[in-house]
């Protein structure tokens, strides 16, 4: 192999555009295996084309209330992320001062997390509106993730590092930038990133249960009725790029920290 090829192969799988290279590659191959699928299949009502799928993504954008949908949406399941994100930090650092909230909050974390999510939504229209329900539902969801995973951090501190900041950091708050921070920021980089796509799941599935007015989960419900797959199908693709837009907004500040 040439030097000029083993360059080429070292920059594009190895170097530092290996991570877009490669999604590249894994979208191709699957938009390719969806396009063998829907050929297959025959029938845009059962299985439509990519073509398709993305021509109609692209439509939407045009329809009256598309934008007001997603931001509605975007707001409810954001506003519930944020409040599922902030009670779990605060319980976890309470969890890991105190043994009476350790031994209260984490079976309530454990419980959440191993019960399914349609049984908290139906629960939950029997005492909320429409409105909140799908925020409630994302705080519910992401609560147990950043409270496991941030305590978990917490616990992980090496005990030497917590001596020796006692001993450099005489104040509280040096102690939490210099020694606590750095060691959870791992744990918390992998709780917002596996919580971030579980709470647009969680709210979109609550706003399709509850038919949530304008929202994106009424427009699937909406596309499902109406057995409109085409429809279906773009919806479902701007659920899953907004979730990985959020995903990465909120994982950039921890990123760069961590760094």
């Amino acid at each position: 192999m040439s030097n000029a090829v083993k360059s080429v192969r070292k920059y594009l799988w190895d170097g530092k555009s290996s991570v877009f290279v490669r999604a590249v590659i894994s979208a191709v191959f699957w938009i390719c295996v969806w396009s063998i699928a829907a050929k297959k299949a025959g029938s845009s009502l059962i299985l439509p084309a990519p073509s398709e799928t993305f021509l109609r993504f692209f439509e939407l954008f045009g329809e009256k209330n598309f934008l007001k949908s997603v931001g509605l949406s975007v707001l409810r399941i954001t506003a519930g992320a944020a409040a599922g994100f902030v009670s779990g930090l605060v319980f976890a650092v309470l969890s890991s001062v105190s043994v009476i909230s350790d031994s209260v909050i984490t079976p309530f974390a454990s419980i959440v997390r191993s019960t399914p999510v349609a049984s908290f939504i139906i629960l939950a229209m029997l005492w909320l509106g429409t409105g909140i329900l799908p925020s409630f539902i994302c705080a519910l969801m992401v609560f147990p993730i950043i409270y496991t995973d941030t305590l978990g951090g917490i616990r992980e501190t090496r005990k030497d590092y917590t001596d020796a900041g006692m001993i450099f950091f005489p104040k509280v708050i040096h102690r939490i930038k210099y020694v606590w921070l750095p060691s959870v920021y791992p744990y918390l980089y992998s709780g917002i990133k596996n919580s971030a796509g579980l709470a647009w799941k969680a709210g979109v599935a609550a706003e399709v249960l509850a038919y949530t007015p304008l929202s994106v989960g009424i427009a699937i419900q909406s596309s499902k009725s109406y057995l409109e797959t085409v429809d279906l199908f773009a919806w479902t693709l701007t659920v899953i790029l907004l979730s990985l837009l959020i995903e990465k907004l909120l994982t950039l500040p921890v990123r760069r920290k961590k760094k």
